[in-house]
């Protein structure tokens, strides 16, 4: 995969991940996106903690590079990439343990651009990685989610805490194993099918 070059990373959703699981859970998450001609973004996301951090081998700088996540257009820093060899070693170290690859410096990923956002009022496309939601100590169910909308593009997480009143329908959803993992992307959960999806768990509690 990552000897491959645009023919194959700018088709589809344009990106790449990885998730190391713990008892079936993930605990963290490396994404990968390409740039041509030849560099990726790395981004390592600790599912637990909520941080998210980047490789980066460079020193800030205003150049920018294109990827297109979902097919859509984002600039990102130049300094949040790095060349193969860099991005396969960090691919090797987190298949070990979910780990941070020690060959390259981490940095907080916080593009300027970026929206952070843990909810979807402002988004007129959510979808959420269902399949790869976990459970907090606390109760709190965290589910991967990014979607499009007024503010551009956005990838973070929803949080549902124990005391929502939709808490009982996240935890059945996040229940439906192996469901939302499926392609196309027209069978994933999104904000365009969410309200059918509810439809079909009131029925189970006829």
């Amino acid at each position: 995969m990552l000897h491959r070059g645009a023919e194959f990373w700018d088709v589809g959703s344009c990106d790449g991940g990885l998730y190391f699981d713990v008892a079936d859970h993930p605990t963290a998450e490396l994404k990968l996106m390409f740039a041509a001609p030849d560099s990726f973004c790395v981004q390592h996301t600790d599912c637990l903690a909520d941080i998210e951090l980047v490789a980066s081998d460079s020193a800030p700088s205003p150049e920018t590079l294109c990827v297109r996540p979902g097919g859509n257009p984002w600039r990102l820093p130049r300094h949040y990439f790095v060349d193969r060899i860099t991005a396969w070693r960090a691919v090797q170290i987190f298949c070990r343990d979910g780990r941070c690859s020690s060959d390259v410096s981490w940095i907080p990923f916080e593009p300027s651009d970026l929206q952070e956002q843990t909810s979807t009022e402002n988004s007129d496309f959510t979808f959420f990685q269902a399949e790869h939601a976990v459970v907090l100590p606390d109760g709190t169910i965290r589910i991967p989610a990014g979607g499009f909308g007024s503010n551009g593009m956005w990838d973070g997480s929803v949080s549902i805490a124990p005391d929502s009143t939709e808490y009982a329908f996240w935890h059945w959803v996040i229940g439906q194993k192996g469901r939302w993992a499926a392609n196309p992307p027209e069978t994933w959960l999104t904000t365009r099918n969410i309200d059918q999806i509810k439809l079909e768990y009131a029925k189970t509690l006829a």
